[in-house]
């Protein structure tokens, strides 16, 4: 499970956008937080479904299989901020040292370094927590028609009466990362 420690500090799709986007249809002060909240949700929905983070934000992930690489999910990998080791006795240990990045690959992964060791016990579950930033320097257009899209759906269908458009998700389907 990939957690989110930092958010995204701005939206792709702007309320301006959207006002935009809906052609002068009006919208009260009102009903701009409204908006804000359904682009916001358009964005979550999108990053859900494609497995990719779109904003720069904060990740956290706790993996219990150690053996191997490990996939830092939520592409695109900015940058590794800290590797944290879980001693079975209850204290903890920086090991980002011993891991080295490879970004080389979609989504990237982190392996230990050659001839490196992790502490020994390291606690059953979760024994590393790893902290790192995530997403795109500038948000595909296709992700912010995607959106735009999901917000107008949220708009016109406030009771839920109709599912997300199936454009919706056509938009988002190359470039969709797939869990392992």
């Amino acid at each position: 499970m990939v957690k989110v420690i930092t958010p995204p500090a701005a939206e792709p799709v702007s309320l301006n956008d959207f006002k935009s986007w809906m052609q002068g249809l009006p919208i009260s002060a009102d009903q701009e937080p409204m908006v804000n909240s359904l682009l916001k949700a358009g964005r979550e929905e999108a990053e859900a479904h494609q497995n990719v983070a779109y904003c720069e934000q904060t990740l956290q992930i706790a993996p219990d299989n150690l053996s191997g690489a490990i996939v830092l999910p939520r592409p695109p990998f900015r940058d590794l901020k800290s590797v944290t080791a879980y001693m079975a006795y209850g204290t903890q240990q920086d090991v980002t040292a011993l891991y080295d990045v490879n970004d080389n690959v979609w989504p990237a992964e982190l392996n230990l370094k050659d001839g490196a060791a992790l502490p020994d016990p390291l606690r059953v579950v979760n024994p590393l927590v790893i902290t790192y930033t995530a997403g795109y320097d500038t948000v595909p257009e296709k992700v912010k028609q995607a959106i735009l899209l999901y917000a107008t759906w949220a708009w016109m269908h406030r009771g839920g009466d109709e599912p997300v458009p199936a454009a919706f998700y056509a938009l988002l389907s190359k470039g969709r990362v797939v869990p392992v």
